[in-house]
């Protein structure tokens, strides 16, 4: 993980300091000796790496890391296509050579026809709505740098998350070059890794990742015997370690208030059979609030967790939007939500701003998309989200969405 550090031009010891290279121009017997020694040490060790990097074999070669260009649109979502070819299980060898086992997120971008700088390298498959400067355009950009499945242990394998920021400019995920989580910053492309350099114990552990509203912070949790939030300032590169918590709730646009959990469940199995506390700290890591709880979204101020409880399997009980307020838990109030006429499952999904939530209907057999909506909590009014469309993949990371109806 990178961090900034500050380093003498010239150290002391430098053996390119101006006084070093003038003393080092003097000749004597011994150094000459020195120097015959010196040199003859040099091409044994050459012709040992010669040969170690011949007989190396099949020994597996670590990716090289990916450097992405600038792009300005900012990612309206991304997402995993239900065509892409990971749909299938990889088969027992591939599960056996690699960790990752796939990489197929795609981001969807939408910008003006040669105004904003698409310099990603990645913008051939463009589609306009008509041919002239100021068109509108869209175009999918599929990451073949991030990993969107990995192994987690002897035959077994798990999704791995790919997060986008409120303000569509940052994004987090697992480099396979890499081989650890890092935060990108699109306009100025740069990337900077927020995790450790993870193996397959430290990808079973893993138990989310985050996104502050424009970026400035992200996070990579982790469960297991080690149960730790890592908190990463992109604008230092400093990380800050959070112990004894295990999922993040969500980050504010300040990161004044940052909601985590501490009860930790085995991320790929089922959750523990014991109370869930809700801890909201601010960047520093000094605790503001503790409560009762544990499920829910945080808004982009820091100031209500929504949460629509489960109610899978339940028959005759309306689903709702309950709100809390983050730093109490006290209930703000429950929205009764029937954003369609038929039956429908409702999954909560994540904020659109400070006052609207955003949630996704299925249809109760089948689990079909209905679509996403914004769903008002002061007033209850819930909208459909059309940047959306009714399924935009299996598994999507929501970015800068606006438009609705």
């Amino acid at each position: 993980m990178a961090e900034s550090v500050e380093a003498n031009d010239t150290p002391p010891n430098d053996p390119l300091s101006p006084i070093r290279s003038l003393r080092s121009r003097r000749s004597s017997p011994r150094r000459s000796l020195v120097r015959y020694i010196g040199a003859a040490t040099a091409l044994l060790v050459a012709l040992l790496a010669v040969n170690a990097y011949a007989t190396r074999g099949s020994e597996p070669e670590r990716a090289s890391a990916w450097k992405p260009e600038r792009l300005d649109p900012p990612v309206q979502y991304a997402f995993l296509s239900d065509e892409s070819g990971c749909e299938n299980p990889p088969r027992q060898e591939e599960l056996d050579s690699s960790i990752v086992t796939c990489s197929d997120w795609t981001m969807r971008v939408e910008y003006k026809k040669g105004k904003d700088r698409q310099e990603l390298g990645l913008l051939e498959y463009e589609s306009c709505d008509d041919s002239g400067i100021n068109a509108n355009c869209s175009n999918n950009i599929t990451i073949t740098a991030a990993a969107s499945r990995t192994r987690t242990g002897e035959g077994e394998q798990r999704g791995v998350p790919f997060q986008v920021s409120l303000d569509g400019h940052r994004v987090a995920y697992f480099d396979k070059g890499r081989m650890a989580f890092v935060g990108w910053d699109l306009p100025s492309a740069k990337i900077l890794e927020i995790s450790p350099a993870l193996d397959v114990k430290g990808l079973h552990d893993l138990n989310g990742v985050a996104v502050s509203p424009r970026g400035r912070f992200f996070s990579v949790a982790f469960t297991g015997d080690r149960p730790r939030v890592l908190l990463t300032d992109f604008s230092t590169g400093r990380t800050l370690e959070l112990p004894g918590f295990c999922g993040v709730l969500g980050l504010s646009e300040d990161t004044e208030a940052i909601a985590l959990r501490s009860a930790c469940p085995d991320p790929i199995g089922d959750e523990p059979d014991r109370d869930k506390i809700v801890t909201i700290v601010n960047h520093r890591g000094q605790t503001l609030a503790t409560w009762p709880g544990g499920e829910g979204d945080l808004s982009p101020d820091g100031k209500t967790l929504a949460n629509v409880p489960d109610t899978y399997g339940e028959e005759n009980v309306d689903e709702q939007l309950v709100t809390y307020d983050a730093r109490t838990g006290r209930v703000l109030g429950k929205r009764l939500l029937k954003p369609l006429s038929e039956d429908s499952h409702i999954i909560g999904y994540g904020w659109l701003d400070d006052d609207e939530y955003i949630v996704k209907a299925e249809t109760t057999d089948t689990f079909e998309s209905f679509g996403y909506y914004a769903v008002n909590i002061r007033t209850g009014k819930t909208h459909r989200i059309r940047d959306l469309g009714l399924n935009p993949g299996e598994r999507v990371s929501l970015g800068k969405t606006l438009r609705s109806e």
